[in-house]
């Protein structure tokens, strides 16, 4: 049986070949999917991490530093960026989002999708 995949999760995924806007190549992404439906089902929700500092400047960026998250630099959780993606695209897990970034990543993600509003400067 499969590694279980959990939230917050800092996995590998292969996104294949560039495609116009899309991610491309082998690249980290966190689960942002619930438990429940990564245990059963065949797709992952997942969210891409860059390292370019721009994406820290946006309402949609999470930073994460080295260390625990298993990530060689600085890095940024993109949720403009939201992805479902086959289970078995998921590679190894090089680490773990602790739980305040999590609580930054929920916001993050509803301002992506229009759930919360964000002030505009």
């Amino acid at each position: 049986m499969s590694e279980d995949i959990i939230r917050g999760d800092i996995r590998l995924c292969d996104f294949g070949e560039p495609q116009g806007y899309t991610a491309a190549k082998k690249r980290p992404v966190v689960v942002i999917q619930n438990n429940i439906a990564n245990r059963k089902s065949q797709t992952i929700i997942v969210t891409i991490i860059r390292t370019n500092p721009k994406v820290g400047e946006l309402p949609v960026g999470v930073k994460l530093e080295p260390g625990l998250t298993g990530l060689k630099e600085t890095s940024y959780v993109d949720l403009g960026h939201i992805f479902t993606v086959n289970r078995d695209e998921l590679g190894i897990k090089i680490g773990s989002v602790n739980r305040v970034d999590m609580l930054k990543i929920n916001i993050a993600k509803e301002i992506s999708l229009g759930q919360r509003e964000y002030p505009v400067k």
